[in-house]
């Protein structure tokens, strides 16, 4: 299709004087081959770091010469060419600002405008949205994501990410040593169901944490391969552990973080230290009971003697 210099623009008049009262889209109305801007609303000039008077009916890339070789002359052409609109999603725009150039994002759509007899396009309507503060606050959220889950993969303790349901979503590196197993032995694991932790009375401080409440979880001797069959490398632990809910801005639960510490080895040197203790007591008894034999007996030979 032929560029087109817009020779009456009674549509285009038209299709702004509806368009420039919008108060939360930026607007403007692009005119001819050079994209002439020929109608610019008060948010888009503002968004653009211009008043109106410095860019009215002035080329788009003369008024805002920062945005050339940006790719988007190339989109509106090919509105142009082709007379279909274009949508586009957090366009990073370079736009010159308070005397400093600052990178803008937007979601906007390109329309053709055409003619009264819709034989040509004869320019382009320009609706646009700030997102700019929604894709730092994505970037911020993704970053922060991704600190925390880097903080529970290198975490030396134990950590075990369920859903409010119980399912695991997560285990990290600590977890897999302490277990000898992976996430996929437990698809089909639901800690709220584990007949084996109702067993050894902890479910209730389970289901505190699971409510709301951060909770410190008494020690226990589990044994995974009485729950999940393939859990079979690891015959036992003893741990105790910490459960805190993580919730949203909305105060939902979103996940619960299980915190195991393993004191197997604390337990078995104290039930060795106390089974020393107890053979000890007991080589003491002996002892005693010995003398107090040794004595009697003793005394017993004297009496007779004298």
């Amino acid at each position: 299709m032929h560029h087109q210099n817009i020779q009456d623009t009674p549509k285009a008049v038209r299709i702004s004087k509806s368009l420039l009262e919008q108060e939360y889209v930026a607007v403007a109305i692009l005119i001819g081959n050079d994209f002439v801007i020929e109608q610019a609303n008060k948010l888009v000039c503002k968004i653009w770091g211009r008043t109106q008077k410095q860019v009215l009916n002035l080329p788009l890339f003369d008024a805002l010469p920062e945005i050339v070789n940006n790719g988007i002359e190339e989109l509106l052409q090919k509105v142009v060419d082709t007379g279909e609109p274009y949508i586009g999603k957090e366009m990073p725009v370079p736009l010159k600002r308070n005397g400093r150039l600052e990178v803008v994002f937007f979601d906007f759509t390109y329309s053709p405008i055409w003619n009264d007899d819709n034989s040509a396009v004869t320019g382009v309507t320009v609706l646009a949205v700030d997102v700019t503060d929604r894709v730092h606050a994505t970037h911020d959220l993704v970053s922060s994501e991704k600190r925390y889950r880097t903080l529970v993969e290198q975490s030396p303790l134990s950590m075990q990410i369920l859903s409010p349901e119980g399912k695991t979503l997560h285990v990290n590196h600590a977890w897999e040593m302490l277990w000898g197993a992976t996430l996929a032995d437990l698809k089909e694991y639901n800690m709220l169901t584990d007949k084996q932790l109702a067993k050894l009375g902890i479910m209730p401080f389970i289901k505190k944490g699971f409510s709301g409440t951060p909770t410190f979880i008494p020690p226990a001797k589990y044994e995974p391969e009485k729950t999940v069959k393939s859990m079979t490398e690891v015959p036992y632990r003893w741990v105790q552990a910490f459960i805190y809910p993580i919730k949203n801005e909305e105060n939902r639960i979103e996940e619960v973080v299980l915190i195991h510490q393993d004191i197997t080895n604390l337990v078995e040197t104290e039930e060795k230290a106390l089974e020393l203790a107890q053979e000890r007591l007991e080589l003491i008894s002996l002892n005693l009971a010995k003398d107090e034999l040794i004595a009697l007996a003793s005394h017993q030979l004297r009496t007779p003697a004298t």
